[in-house]
């Protein structure tokens, strides 16, 4: 399989993630993370994505996994804290809320 031009597939995901098209977004945002592992605006994306599809464990996984190797990225913060809010583990969401706060007031 060629590989991909990343940034053209990046606006596809983007453009099919914002009219709705979850399945199509998330499969192309998979795509691109399987030729650049640790993009992290893709990952956070797809972190997103999953959140909205209901999937917050996976969506987790997703933020923590961003936040090993970036542990200042505001955006991923706070969807981890949006998560665990949903998932009624305030104590945790207050925290990562503080830190993104913190890096970002």
């Amino acid at each position: 399989m060629p590989p991909l031009d990343v940034s053209q597939t990046f606006a596809q995901a983007r453009a099919h993630h914002q009219t709705g098209d979850l399945r199509t977004a998330e499969t192309l945002y998979r795509a691109i993370l399987i030729q650049e592992p640790g993009h992290s605006v893709t990952l956070h994306l797809l972190a997103v994505l999953l959140a909205q599809s209901g999937r917050r464990e996976a969506a987790l996984e997703l933020a923590n996994q961003i936040l090993a190797y970036q542990p200042a990225h505001v955006e991923a913060l706070n969807t981890r804290g949006n998560l665990l809010r949903e998932m009624g583990r305030l104590e945790e969401a207050v925290a990562a809320y503080r830190t993104a706060l913190g890096i970002k007031p």
